[in-house]
């Protein structure tokens, strides 16, 4: 037989069998991992059936709300309560929500009258009260909660200005104060109706402080909280506008009084914001400029209502004007501001545009240009300046103690002064950087 030497030949029936065997075999191990690899995915699956859930930290919400939250807030009718809703800003306060579809309205004020024909004209309700009064303010609010649905938006706008000299304040609550009442009832500005009606007796100076600020003031404060209360108690959100006035920034003659309660208004916004922020409820305010109203209640002289007047845009305010800034920022698109004082005022606050310049003088290049806000180039006169004498000052030297040296050494003795002997001992603590 022929063959390569050491070499076994294969036989034909093995070298078949192999051949036959290897595709057969491939074949199981596919399958095999096949089963497997569903296997693994099944128990994947069963496993993460009895897993426990994994419990995580809620995400917090940002302040405010988020674009639905909005349009099914500003879509839903809002109930509004406007306290001195007779006339002035707070009618037209009532006016600009009227415009509002659907919006409930309540209005308050003490002038039976004038409350009847705007509430007719508006197809609002009314509740005649005396804010003035302690009980006034809460019961206004807790009837307007109870009769019409739970209160969205409360707007504080009823408030006096009569005039009233600080050296008229007088202890004795008998006797007069000088000068004629003049006029606010919404805020800074003549007009509208409060809590003492037309024609009524002027109280005495002590008595007129009193009811200043318990009108301008404590009311606002009174109803703010009655609201406040339901609110939480509901778990409802709310938003409060009072109506303050640029005289909390500055104070005029005869209206010492009535500026000073529209500045504890305007602390008690911010105080309220703070406090009741947490429970949802946003309380800000709108200060506006001199806006005149048409007001028997409050009247004021031609002359007063010119001199102030004057501000950066040139014109009065109308009550308009405000009650748009009330309606924004009682509205959807404020609802990340509390605590603010939003100035009315045609720029009014933000400077004296006719005071004339005091430097540099008339003539010098500086003046080129425009004149001062309001008044005319003839109106801007040269300021006498004048040199400043100027002497030297005799400083004599301080005997200063050797740091060794004990400080009861260098102390002076009643009535005496001694140099050096003011100098403070490291012993006294003294706050870094404070000075004596």
């Amino acid at each position: 037989m022929a063959g390569t030497p050491g070499a076994r030949p294969e036989r034909a029936p093995e070298r078949d069998a192999r051949e036959r065997a290897e595709p057969e075999r491939d074949a199981a191990q596919r399958d095999a991992r096949e089963r497997a690899e569903a296997g693994r995915t099944e128990a994947g699956r069963d496993a993460a059936q009895h897993t426990e859930p994994q419990h995580t930290e809620p995400e917090r919400a940002e302040p405010g709300r988020n674009a639905a939250e909005r349009a099914e807030a500003e879509a839903a009718p809002r109930h509004v309560v406007v306290t001195g809703a007779a006339g002035g800003i707070g009618r037209a306060v009532a006016e600009e929500f009227a415009a509002d579809e659907g919006t409930v309205l309540t209005l308050v004020d003490i002038d039976r009258d004038g409350l009847a024909a705007a509430a007719e004209a508006l197809d609002a309700g009314h509740i005649t009260a005396d804010l003035s009064s302690p009980e006034g303010p809460c019961e206004a609010v807790d009837r307007a909660w109870d009769s019409r649905g739970a209160v969205d938006v409360l707007v504080n706008a009823a408030g006096i200005y009569p005039s009233l000299d600080m050296i008229d304040v007088s202890c004795d609550a008998s006797e007069d104060a000088a000068g004629e009442p003049g006029g606010d009832t919404n805020g800074g500005v003549p007009g509208g109706a409060g809590s003492r009606a037309a024609g009524s007796a002027r109280p005495g100076g002590v008595e007129l402080w009193d009811r200043i600020f318990a009108l301008n003031s404590r009311a606002p404060a009174l109803a703010t909280a009655a609201l406040a209360r339901r609110a939480v108690a509901a778990s409802r959100t709310a938003s409060v506008v009072n109506i303050s006035s640029g005289a909390a920034l500055r104070a005029r003659p005869g209206g010492g009084p009535y500026a000073s309660s529209k500045a504890a208004l305007e602390m008690a916004t911010r105080a309220a914001a703070l406090e009741l922020g947490p429970h949802g409820i946003r309380v800000n305010a709108v200060s506006p400029g001199f806006v005149p109203v048409a007001s028997d209640c409050n009247p004021v002289a031609p002359e007063y209502a010119a001199a102030v007047s004057d501000n950066p845009l040139g014109r009065p305010g109308t009550p308009r004007d405000v009650a748009r800034a009330v309606r924004w920022i009682a509205g959807e698109d404020a609802a990340w501001i509390t605590g603010e004082i939003l100035r009315v005022d045609g720029g009014s606050a933000a400077g004296a545009g006719r005071l004339p310049r005091l430097w540099p003088p008339a003539g010098h290049p500086a003046h080129a240009g425009a004149p001062p806000v309001g008044s005319t180039q003839a109106d801007v006169r040269p300021v006498d300046v004048r040199p400043v004498d100027v002497r030297p000052v005799d400083v004599e030297p301080v005997d200063e103690a050797p740091a060794h040296a004990p400080h009861g050494r260098y102390a002076a003795t009643p009535g005496e002064h001694r140099p050096g002997s003011g100098r403070q001992s490291p012993s006294e603590h003294q706050p870094e950087g404070s000075s004596t």
